[in-house]
């Protein structure tokens, strides 16, 4: 598990250190007005964490018992993708000219299927819902709809500051 949650910091490095270069796929130099033949490395890598935590999440679909464990790993995968979309693909730094690129609004088409799949594991394994719980007891489910700043909120009035897999039959408890 720590070298799972290593792996995980090391590509948020990685992400920092090349949120703002872009990626040609074209053979000559990159030019800046060329966002079409250009994706910056931060979407890049936002793209090959999205392939990892859907590639993880399918093997666990195809398992016929899955551990709470393994799930809460395959969680923080969908959570590093997550709060990456809120600083333009990348968890450290972040990439402003990303937002714009129409391959951020492609993978950003693409999350809320990942989560769906993730929340009917999460509901196969532990009978619990992932998100922010408010004092009020409602469960606010990972929404890309959010604004920074409205994430921001929901997450320091939370329980917790922070998302649980809460339990359908008692929401006072979580995994």
């Amino acid at each position: 598990m720590i070298a799972r949650l290593g792996y995980i910091a090391l590509l948020s490095l990685v992400g920092c250190a090349t949120a703002g270069k872009l990626v040609s796929s074209s053979s000559g130099p990159a030019s800046p007005g060329a966002i079409s033949s250009e994706t910056p490395s931060a979407l890049v890598g936002l793209e090959d964490d999205m392939n990892r935590a859907d590639q993880t999440i399918g093997q666990l679909e195809g398992q016929p018992s899955v551990g709470a464990r393994d799930v809460a790993l395959a969680r923080v995968g969908v959570m590093h993708v997550f709060g990456a979309f809120y600083r333009g693909g990348t968890n450290a730094g972040e990439c402003t000219d990303c937002y714009a690129h129409p391959k951020y609004a492609q993978l950003k088409t693409r999350f809320p299927a990942l989560e769906q799949r993730m929340e009917k594991l999460e509901s196969k394994v532990g009978e619990c819902t992932f998100g922010y719980q408010t004092s009020d007891g409602a469960v606010h489910t990972l929404d890309l709809g959010w604004s920074k700043a409205e994430w921001d909120k929901l997450e320091s009035e939370s329980k917790h500051q922070q998302p649980r897999c809460w339990l359908d039959k008692d929401k006072t408890a979580y995994l």
